[in-house]
Order: structure tokens, then C-alpha cells, then sequence
């Protein structure tokens, strides 16, 4: 009974066994036993990271992954989730870090890009984001997401023009993309083809897009 006591491997597996059960409490309390009789525990630290971003405690999972990371630099899921959870503490700088990281060890994985350009969009990078989604369309040409991207940035930057292909292209790639049918009818209006930015607020309303049918409502009707 006393070894067990003791027994890091002991906690770190009633930690997993809690943290299966949906008992994240309790997991991260065997997962700190576990740590404080090996300090450098990664499995111990990785694990209490996921149980907190279960329990919406980014910034102690960030902590815990930054720990993770000291002791394996080379571990890609440290990164991918402190990075994550750096975007729900909006430290976007933060999560900026961590997808460069990411895209270091893996260049041609569109995603990677296509998340740090909405990071960097959110600190008003524009130009920065432009570069992040043009990257992702080079490695996936078929992303729509991406293309819509791109276009919420150039709108951003006022080059309308430009944001109204790439809106486009979004919806010739994915006609059911009812963000890029709202952004191509705002440009539309903006460029004042009034009718035809209604045309695209009711497909994207048909769709489900509230912002849409309150566009309609405040501009078409």
C-alpha cells in the first residue's frame, strides 16, 4: 500500500481512468500527484493540459503544454492544442508562435496557414493573413474556406474588386457556402450592384444565414 503511495505510473493511470469517465477533476488532481514525484513527467503534464481545456481552463492547459514542450520540443500535439488554446484566450501572438511551429514541421498542411491568417486577421494583420490564406490555397486549391478567407482580409484592406473573386471562387467551388454568398453580396452592395447583392443574401438566408436575412430586411425589402 505504501509503494503505491508513491507509484507515479499508479496516478498517471487513475488519472487516464478518470479523465475516460469524464471526471476531469479528479483526473488533474492524479495527474499533479503523478508530477510531483517526477517533475519532468510529460505524459503526466500532457494529459492534465487536455483535462483542463476539457474544463475550459486554456490558460492552465497552456502552462501545462509549455511544460510538455520543454521536456519534448518535438511533440506536435503540444503545439497544435497550446495553440488553440492560446485562440480561446485571444493571445493571438501566442498562437501565432505555435502554428509557425506547426508549419515548420509540417509545410503542407493548408489548415496551419489557413488558422494562423485568422490569427493574424485578428490582430488586424491583414496583409499578413493575405499571405497566410494565398499559402493555403498554393497547398490545397480546392479549400473554399480558404478563398473566403482571403476575401474577409482584402475586404478588410478595401480592395473589393479583388475580394469579389475570391468570394467566387468560393462559391464556384462550394456553391453552398453561405459565408462567402453573405461576403460576395456585401462587396456586391458595396460596389453599389444593389440587386444583385440581394440575390446573394437570399441564397445565404435559404441557407441559414441569419446575418443575411437581416441584410435583406434592412437593405432589399
Amino acid at each position: 500500500m505504501l509503494e503505491n503511495e508513491y507509484d507515479p505510473v499508479k496516478f498517471l493511470r487513475d488519472g487516464n481512468k478518470k479523465f475516460l469517465s469524464n471526471d476531469f477533476n479528479n483526473a488533474i488532481k492524479e495527474y499533479s500527484k503523478s508530477i510531483r514525484i517526477i517533475p519532468k513527467n510529460f505524459s503526466a503534464y500532457y494529459n492534465r493540459a487536455m483535462a483542463k481545456i476539457k474544463l475550459a481552463d486554456f490558460q492552465g492547459a497552456s502552462k501545462d503544454l509549455t511544460q510538455a514542450i520543454e521536456i519534448n520540443p518535438e511533440h506536435t500535439n503540444s503545439y497544435l492544442n497550446r495553440g488553440i488554446s492560446e485562440i480561446k484566450s485571444q493571445n493571438y501572438q501566442g498562437a501565432i508562435y505555435d502554428f509557425s511551429k506547426l508549419i515548420l514541421m509540417n509545410p503542407k498542411d493548408g489548415n496551419l496557414y489557413n488558422i494562423r491568417g485568422q490569427c493574424k486577421r485578428n490582430i488586424l494583420n491583414h496583409q499578413g493573413a493575405i499571405e497566410d490564406f494565398t499559402k493555403a490555397i498554393e497547398v490545397n486549391p480546392n479549400d473554399a474556406n480558404s478563398y473566403n478567407n482571403r476575401g474577409e482580409s482584402k475586404l478588410e484592406l478595401r480592395d473589393l474588386y479583388s475580394a469579389l473573386e475570391d468570394f467566387a471562387k468560393a462559391i464556384e467551388i462550394n456553391p453552398n457556402h453561405a459565408d462567402a454568398l453573405r461576403n460576395k453580396g456585401y462587396t456586391r452592395f458595396k460596389l453599389y450592384r444593389f440587386n444583385h447583392g440581394c440575390s446573394d443574401w437570399e441564397k445565404a438566408s435559404v441557407l441559414g444565414d441569419k446575418k443575411s436575412s437581416e441584410y435583406i430586411r434592412d437593405y432589399c425589402l
